[in-house]
């Protein structure tokens, strides 16, 4: 993971995913297939969907999701089927999707860097000092902060 994250932000116009190859009956070459990696990739999206919703918004980008979407989703029409059924349709897709990828990088990389100036997005720092287990708790108990608001079924 932390080599995708390293190759998109040093060049993502140079990211090479990793597909399976087929080679067909009577044909003499393979074909590159990346439906199994279209497939974990769209899976992944599928856990956090709502987080991916302003890419769906988007048109441009719902049009860009495209080629992860054909090979990599259950829930497609049969007239997306049909641009997938053969070696052939699925090379040419999969050929687009390193593409794809880099588009995607920078449409989120353009709204991580608007969080990132958003004073919203700042963590927040503490300005005491943590009190210690054993030191005395700062309610005024008189006992020790782990046995008094820092025990778990105790807190003031």
């Amino acid at each position: 993971m932390n080599g995708i994250v390293w190759s998109l932000q040093h060049d993502p116009d140079d990211f090479d995913p990793l597909f399976n190859s087929f080679k067909q009956p009577g044909k003499h070459r393979d074909y590159v297939d990346g439906e199994a990696w279209a497939y974990g990739f769209m899976q992944g999206v599928a856990l956090t969907r709502e987080d991916w919703q302003p890419l769906f918004d988007d048109k441009v980008m719902a049009h860009v999701l495209q080629p992860i979407h054909l090979p990599g989703s259950d829930g497609v029409t049969d007239e997306e089927d049909a641009q997938t059924r053969t070696l052939e349709q699925r090379e040419k897709i999969t050929e687009t999707i390193a593409a794809a990828v880099a588009s995607i990088y920078r449409f989120w990389l353009s709204r991580r860097e608007e969080t990132a100036t958003d004073p919203a997005g700042v963590r927040n720092i503490r300005e005491a000092r943590k009190t210690g287990r054993s030191e005395p708790c700062p309610c005024g108990s008189g006992k020790k902060f782990k046995k008094c608001c820092g025990a778990a079924r105790t807190l003031h």
